[in-house]
């Protein structure tokens, strides 16, 4: 194949198609070694991607915006980095935050509850959630001022019926704030 300018821009999935069509096979009748070639998927950021371009949907139509790994810093003299998955802002003022996790839930991880209770301190939020793809062991729970919201959004559903499972989500995500 010829590149040309009218075509490069499809050199990325050319190279994909080759790849996997050349590893659709193993040949395992002879002896010897087989070569082979892998394909990684980093599913921790389609589970970002999935849920965050989808609640930026899902809030835009009822004036929110939504700010995916939005940097700043934890401390006043920005020694500490953070970086919540997920930032809502009514105009200027940051309403609601979330981290996304895409983990088993059959224990709640303190070091996620920790982060989410410094994103909260942060941003002086009352409430700040936790967005798996299974159902958490418990809807919620308080530290101190901070509740913590578990929720979930189960990416392996259908399209629609995902993208019906984000906008509830988001809908959870914005309920504390009143306009």
């Amino acid at each position: 194949m010829r590149w040309t300018k009218l075509n490069e821009r499809y050199r990325p999935a050319v190279a994909l198609a080759r790849l996997i069509l050349q590893s659709t096979a193993f040949d395992f009748e002879n002896d010897g070694p087989s070569r082979g070639s892998t394909l990684l998927v980093n599913m921790d950021r389609v589970f970002e991607e999935l849920v965050g371009h989808g609640m930026r949907r899902a809030l835009a139509p009822v004036g929110f915006t939504v700010d995916l790994q939005h940097r700043t810093s934890l401390d006043h003299e920005k020694r500490i980095g953070i970086r919540p998955d997920i930032v809502v802002r009514k105009g200027a003022e940051i309403v609601a935050v979330a981290d996304l996790k895409n983990k088993r839930t059959g224990a709640i991880s303190p070091g996620d509850v920790y982060q989410a209770i410094g994103y909260a301190t942060r941003f002086d939020l009352p409430e700040v959630a936790l967005i798996y793809p299974e159902p958490p062991p418990y809807n919620e729970l308080t530290v101190s001022a901070v509740r913590v919201h578990l929720l979930c959004v189960d990416i392996s559903l259908p399209p629609a019926e995902r993208e019906q499972a984000i906008i509830h989500t988001a809908t959870q995500l914005v309920a504390a704030y009143r306009s």
